[in-house]
């Protein structure tokens, strides 16, 4: 008999419990004639069943689950990961917080010809891109690292927001705030965001929540800086000003922020540094993030998909009322300046808003918190907004309870994705998360500039209502969340 190759085929049972793949293996065996030993041939065995036990290191170099990482929660190192997060987010969350101080300017003088659901779709596309765009971000994030998209994001959102000064038509606005700035908004989002999950895991509410307080301070400071340079300067040179102020902050976080995990993330397995990136490299990443940007697997998680549900109807609502609440206390008797004074209340409340709930969150759970707060901003709109503010004083009370509860939800949002998510996929889930909650917002932001209409307080009264609703379904979908995690109710979740 002479050497030679076979083929054997072993069929084996499925074992749910274990990841199954098929193996082809080279096998040398001896053969047998009559006379005996007659030759040595090779083979291919392939089988289907559970895979091979991986070596000890190598699931160490390419498992970044959070169950077999270490994180250092603390440190210099990260703590200025998340100094770095808080000034980008100062310039990213505190536009998003300030858009009704523009809001009601240029609904007051550029556009003042314009309905109030036009114009809303400046607003609803730049929150669109804000959050859609992260599909990128999000992915460019977890295979590149942060530097890139801070970097394109920075360029685009400084533009963008210059660009705006000097618009003077609806088309104009959405091109370079709604499209521009609000793709800028989206590249520097994720990486921002995400950063912070490489660096802490047991405190990792606790770290958001300081970092997001960014948003809550550049909500306080931008709406002041507006009032005042729109009376000294004009709205031309307060909105470049205010673009140059966002591309300081972006240029301290991008010196600042560094993920933890970049060594083991290459765009291919030579690269060590953005130089030996070649275009062809470059072109064959971009294709590859075009088809991995998203995961819409992950939605066969009960537990995300209820998740994401909860993030957008709650984000929303929030989204809704910020971006209304300032022409709302212009209609029932505020000024300018006292309208805009209230957007800083609602985000200097945010502060321990954003705080307070994150180191409650890490004790008891970053879905039970969460839950809490959505409750709360529900019953702040349906009670103190709707039931009791239609006086100027009377809002003052909802600023401070709505700016508490708000800024929670805001900070707290991203954790409980990561709670329910591996590190590596982070990005990738948190980015597919946003995907389909800015079409929500897209749909949702010129709903209720219709709802509003003439602008009358009856109209108001039916916005009122709907920012209400929104924050319920969020809430609900946060709670089923949580009891698909456990049924137990007192346990940490």
């Amino acid at each position: 008999m002479n050497a030679g190759s076979s083929n054997i085929e072993l069929d084996t049972l499925d074992v749910s419990s274990e990841r199954i793949e098929t193996v082809v293996q080279p096998l040398p065996v001896a053969l047998k004639g009559k006379d005996g030993l007659e030759g040595i041939s090779e083979i291919q065995v392939s089988y289907r069943g559970p895979a091979p036990e991986i070596p000890e290191e190598r699931r160490e170099s390419d498992n970044l689950d959070e169950e077999d990482e270490e994180f250092p929660d603390g440190g210099l190192k990260a703590w200025l990961v998340v100094g770095g997060s808080f000034f980008g987010l100062v310039a990213d969350f505190g536009l998003i917080n300030s858009m009704g101080a523009i809001q009601a300017y240029v609904s007051a003088h550029q556009l003042s010809n314009v309905s109030s659901s036009t114009s809303a779709w400046i607003f609803s596309i730049f929150t669109f891109f804000s959050y859609v765009g992260g599909i990128f971000s999000g992915i460019l994030f977890d295979e590149i690292g942060a530097k890139v998209p801070l970097i394109a994001g920075s360029t685009l959102f400084f533009v963008g927001l210059f660009c705006t000064a000097n618009c003077t038509s609806v088309y104009q606005f959405v091109l370079a705030f709604g499209v521009v700035a609000g793709l800028g908004a989206a590249l520097c989002m994720a990486p921002l965001v995400g950063v912070i999950s490489h660096w802490f895991k047991r405190k990792r509410a606790t770290a958001v929540g300081m970092a997001t307080l960014g948003g809550s301070i550049g909500g306080i400071i931008f709406p002041i800086l507006l009032n005042s340079l729109y009376t000294s300067l004009g709205f031309v040179w307060a909105i470049r000003i205010l673009s140059f102020v966002i591309l300081a902050c972006l240029s301290l976080s991008i010196l600042l922020v560094k993920e933890r995990l970049s060594e083991r993330r290459h765009m291919s397995p030579t690269s060590t540094s953005l130089r030996e990136i070649s275009f062809k490299q470059v072109l064959a990443t971009i294709s590859t993030y075009l088809r991995n940007a998203v995961d819409f697997k992950a939605l066969q998680d009960r537990r995300y998909a209820l998740c994401v549900v909860g993030v957008a109807f709650g984000e929303l609502s929030l989204i809704c009322g910020l971006t209304y609440f300032a022409s709302y206390a212009i209609r029932i008797g505020a000024s300018t300046s006292v309208a805009n004074m209230m957007i800083v209340i609602v985000n200097a409340v945010g502060i321990a808003g954003r705080y307070v709930p994150g180191l409650l969150a890490d004790r008891y759970g970053v879905f039970n918190v969460m839950s809490l707060m959505l409750i709360g901003v529900f019953l702040s709109d349906i009670v103190l907004w709707y039931g009791i503010g239609r006086t100027v004083n009377s809002l003052y009370a909802y600023t401070v309870f709505y700016g508490f509860f708000s800024g929670s939800v805001l900070s707290i949002s991203p954790v409980c994705c990561s709670a329910i998510s591996p590190t590596r996929d982070f990005g990738k889930r948190y980015a597919t998360m946003y995907l389909l909650a800015g079409f929500i917002f897209l749909v949702g932001v010129p709903v209720a500039g219709a709802i509003i209409g003439d602008e009358s307080i009856h109209r108001y009264e039916y916005f009122i209502l709907y920012t209400s609703i929104l924050a319920l379904i969020g809430a609900s979908a946060f709670v089923c969340a949580r009891l698909a995690i456990s049924r137990t109710l007192w346990k940490k979740v």
